[in-house]
């Protein structure tokens, strides 16, 4: 499966991609050409690429299931108004 995007503006963006084979599952928010938060889970386990320091990857204790992508936008919709980034 390839990647969905859910657009904000043209150049801020939500990007899905599941790895199917792999039972991945990773989602960002991408604004201009980089990655500005995400959380993937990869093997079982989910971790967190934090606002202001994308390239971290930080353990995420608790899961986004059963909704991830619910989950997932709810997180990207505080950190928008939080940071004011629209």
């Amino acid at each position: 499966m390839t990647a969905t995007r859910l657009y904000i503006r043209e150049d801020f963006f939500i990007q899905v991609f599941p790895g199917e084979l792999s039972d991945s599952l990773y989602f960002a928010l991408i604004a201009g050409n980089q990655r500005i938060f995400g959380i993937d889970k990869e093997a079982g386990e989910w971790h967190i690429h934090p606002y202001r320091n994308p390239h971290e990857h930080e353990p995420l204790y608790e899961t986004l299931e059963p909704k991830p992508l619910a989950t997932f936008l709810s997180r990207v919709e505080k950190l928008i108004f939080e940071h004011e980034l629209l």
